[in-house]
């Protein structure tokens, strides 16, 4: 598949040396083929349609260096740029295309793909409207109006979704974001506040949709604090990951309120559980109810450390023969995902004292 310009063979398997005549037979030296933009353009179509697109977009580079005011090879790298998910370099390309040629509709959508894609969908939405106007082809013009719907409702629910996650609403903002989500899948923007809506009370799902992020974003606070947030309502070990999650985060943003916030209630929580557990073991049973319920207190929406907190205290409250904090205890601390047999086995025990 090799392109004869960028290779060179000898049908009749002479060698090169042997092939070329020598300056002593012919004073003229053998010509090369120039190899020209258009060939190097010839040459990234090819890689694209083969679904090379990095090789591609080098191929247009090297073609962009010999003419760089020919718009569809900012163009076609743009759509490179588009597959390998490069969408800052993309949306810079499809721009170039539309300066050195404002008619030039194929890079309008990319251009508008590419923006919104990077969150900036006020932007996307203008391109979508500008190609629509420009295209005589139905259509096609029927997509770019469809694109710039999507990108004009997708600014709208990110403010309606960040007001949504301010009250807690997780659910409505999980509405809110989700046909957005579809319609811009790749765009950090929208899926960092729907895993934000989903931390804590899905946690798993909300770690599934950061990690696709994860090696774009892995130095970005905002994504640092939904998974530090994710974290701590993961598992009952959640508090000292998200705690190491959120200390990352404020090297990067030292001011960042979210973080700052979210680290001083989990630390503080951490600690009351450690301060309870300690006076457990001192069989100080009415300091580790009160530590115990302290916790509680600092966050009760965190079901996995509600549950152990809860059967926890159910524990020192059995010491001080309070049965029945003790099985109240044991109920919610089962009713949050604390299955362990030593909790339904306190629960029979608090079952078989007399009223």
């Amino acid at each position: 598949d090799a392109h004869p310009i960028y290779t060179m063979s000898d049908d009749d398997g002479a060698s090169s040396q042997d092939s070329m005549p020598s300056l002593e037979d012919n004073d003229e030296p053998v010509a090369q083929p120039e190899i020209t933009w258009v060939d190097h353009k010839t040459k990234g179509n090819e890689e694209f349609k083969q679904g090379r697109y990095q090789t591609a977009a080098r191929y247009y580079s090297d073609a962009i260096t010999l003419n760089n005011a020919e718009p569809a090879l900012f163009s076609n790298r743009a759509a490179c740029n588009l597959k390998v998910k490069c969408y800052r370099e993309a949306l810079d390309d499809a721009k170039q295309a539309i300066k050195l040629d404002a008619k030039f509709l194929k890079a309008y959508g990319r251009a508008a793909l590419a923006a919104c894609t990077l969150g900036q969908f006020e932007e996307g939405a203008g391109y979508y409207r500008t190609g629509a106007q420009l295209c005589s082809d139905d259509a096609t013009a029927r997509d770019l109006k469809e694109g710039m719907v999507h990108a004009t409702r997708a600014q709208s629910a990110v403010t309606a979704a960040k007001a949504q996650l301010d009250k807690r609403d997780w659910t409505g903002a999980l509405r809110t974001l989700s046909p957005s989500c579809e319609a811009f899948p790749e765009c950090f923007a929208l899926s960092i506040l729907r895993a934000q809506a989903r931390a804590t009370t899905n946690p798993n799902g909300a770690i599934a949709e950061l990690n696709a992020f994860g090696h774009t974003h892995s130095d970005n606070p905002d994504y640092l604090f939904v998974r530090a947030l994710a974290t701590y309502h993961g598992s009952t070990n959640g508090t000292k990951n998200a705690m190491l999650i959120l200390k990352q985060a404020l090297e990067f943003d030292p001011e960042n309120e979210k973080c700052k916030l979210l680290f001083r209630k989990v630390r503080a929580l951490e600690r009351l559980r450690e301060e309870g557990n300690a006076a457990f073991k001192d069989k100080r049973w009415e300091d580790a109810v009160s530590k115990y319920s302290a916790a509680i207190d600092e966050d009760t929406s965190n079901k996995f450390l509600l549950g152990l907190l809860c059967g926890n205290r159910a524990a020192a409250r059995m010491e001080l023969k309070d049965y029945q904090g003790a099985l109240r205890d044991c109920n919610t601390a089962i009713g949050n995902n604390n299955d362990a047999p030593k909790i339904y086995a306190r629960r029979a025990r608090v079952n078989e004292q007399p009223d």
